[in-house]
């Protein structure tokens, strides 16, 4: 056990070590990250007419209130063994820490995670893109995983973010999956060994969420 989180918090640590990153669109959901390494990753991955679908929330929340989001999975049950993943924010929402100096994020595991090695996550504070900067936005990455293929369905993690006391009733803001690839390190959503199909379904086949200001 120790031995797996001592790897997960190491791919974390890898995975923060970020750079700019351009944006893909596909007509299935966004892919947001380096287009060509993109295509480069998945040029020989067949397109599957199913597969895993990761997917964000959608909630509502009153002015100054606290709102819920939620990354959930379903079409994997029990058949995926680890998830490296960032989503962007509005940079109008505060995310909820757990702890400041650590950059770790307040977060509720999902049934969808149980018994996995572990959870980390933690937020993109230092040294965003501009990519990202330019359309206001934030970002933060969360990582799990399992001895073998036994991740479920269901809700994956929550976060919370508060929204502005000021905010008018009506107003949407909007969440987002943030593919990240590197030579240091890249997004994954791992099925087994030989997985590449999968997880090209999974990532331009995501679904965006978003909170409504009531």
């Amino acid at each position: 056990m120790k031995l797996k989180t001592a790897a997960l918090i190491s791919a974390v640590i890898m995975t923060l070590s970020l750079c700019g990153c351009e944006k893909k669109n596909s007509s299935e959901g966004a892919v947001y990250g380096d287009a060509a390494a993109f295509e480069a990753e998945f040029k020989k991955a067949e397109d599957l007419s199913e597969g895993p679908l990761l997917s964000l929330s959608n909630t509502t929340v009153k002015p100054g209130g606290t709102a819920e989001v939620t990354i959930s999975v379903k079409n994997t049950d029990n058949n995926w063994t680890m998830c490296g993943l960032h989503i962007v924010y509005p940079d109008l929402l505060e995310c909820v820490m757990d702890n400041e100096e650590t950059r770790e994020p307040k977060m509720t595991i999902g049934d969808a995670l149980k018994g996995s090695a572990g959870a980390v996550s933690r937020l993109w504070k230092d040294n965003l893109p501009e990519k990202l900067t330019s359309v206001k936005k934030k970002s933060l990455f969360f990582t799990s995983m399992f001895s073998g293929n036994t991740g479920g369905d269901g809700d994956m993690v929550t976060f919370y973010f508060n929204v502005p006391s000021d905010a008018k009733p009506g107003t949407v803001y909007d969440f987002d999956f943030y593919y990240f690839n590197s030579d240091q390190a890249k997004d994954m959503f791992r099925i087994g060994e030989e997985n590449s199909s999968a997880e090209k379904y999974a990532f331009t086949h995501w679904q965006g969420g978003s909170v409504t200001v009531e």
